[in-house]
């Protein structure tokens, strides 16, 4: 009873842990750097990822979905560049939700009035991994429209000498952030081995940026034979007010975003000391029945 009851506070405090992250929706380390773990070939395979890939190859199995919501997701899929299909997609968030959903029916034999709360979180849980896809998107959105203005400027300075866009992306990619280096891979292998315009395109809509269309329909114009500097000084000169706007919002949000931070640990504090004191709580009134 005792390995029940200290399992079942664990899980609790886990729990309280993740619902405290949606509450004042804190990114975590792994999720700011989901697009390069997931791209990247050599990432470490931890024993979580093995368990849910393991009984999300049996579920996807049986795993039928209507055409539309079907090609919703995969347009997802293609634009975060994970490269899974779209029932494994699905049955990912149904196994970790499964998972939480026991320990939700495990702490209803222990602890009754507990189960409600868990279950409430255990539907968080289950949208935090709907939403996930949605959130590397967004991420990936946000680190290309920072990286545009330096692409831009170095656009520019290339197309004064040249127009080959193989050999532009593949001096650029040594300069690139971190992250859009297996990005730019693709958009080179894809020129190589398609026409420039469909490959362009294709970059386009995977991440789905107002911005990078702008440039995009400029590379377009230049492949055709049109110069096109002017277009992009002009478009480097916008883009570094954009970022300068961007600067100046995130200084103004600086401050309550430390704000929520701090909320975020004092929870996390408060949900310990209230453990341990529940802890301690039916150690007496255990020697209290005896």
């Amino acid at each position: 009873m005792k390995i029940y009851l200290i399992l079942t506070v664990f899980f609790i405090y886990i729990f309280s842990y993740l619902f405290l992250l949606n509450i004042f929706n804190v990114k975590t380390k792994k999720e700011k750097k989901a697009i390069l773990s997931l791209l990247k070939e050599n990432k470490k395979i931890k024993l979580k990822d093995i368990l849910v890939s393991k009984f999300s190859s049996v579920v996807e199995k049986y795993i039928e979905l209507f055409p539309n919501i079907k090609q919703d997701i995969d347009k997802k899929i293609f634009a975060a560049d994970i490269k899974i299909t779209t029932e494994e997609y699905i049955s990912n968030i149904i196994i970790i939700t499964i998972f939480f959903f026991i320990i939700t029916i495990i702490s209803y034999f222990i602890i009754p009035v507990l189960a409600p709360i868990l279950f409430v979180l255990t539907v968080l849980v289950f949208l935090r991994e709907k939403n996930k896809i949605n959130e590397i998107i967004k991420n990936k959105k946000e680190l290309f429209e920072k990286e545009l203005p330096k692409f831009v400027l170095a656009l520019v300075s290339f197309l004064s000498t040249s127009r080959n866009l193989i050999v532009f992306f593949e001096k650029y990619k040594k300069m690139a952030h971190e992250e859009l280096k297996n990005d730019i891979d693709i958009i080179i292998a894809d020129i190589k081995t398609a026409n420039t315009e469909e490959a362009l395109s294709r970059w386009e809509k995977r991440v789905n940026s107002a911005m990078l269309s702008q440039v995009v329909r400029g590379l377009i114009r230049t492949i055709n034979g049109d110069a096109n500097i002017l277009y992009f000084e002009m478009l480097a000169n916008d883009f570094k007010n954009i970022e300068l706007k961007r600067l100046r919002d995130e200084a103004n949000k600086k401050v309550p975003r430390i704000k929520k931070y701090s909320m975020f640990i004092l929870g996390n504090f408060i949900i310990f000391y209230l453990l341990v004191i529940f802890l301690e709580f039916t150690k007496g009134v255990k020697v209290l029945l005896w």
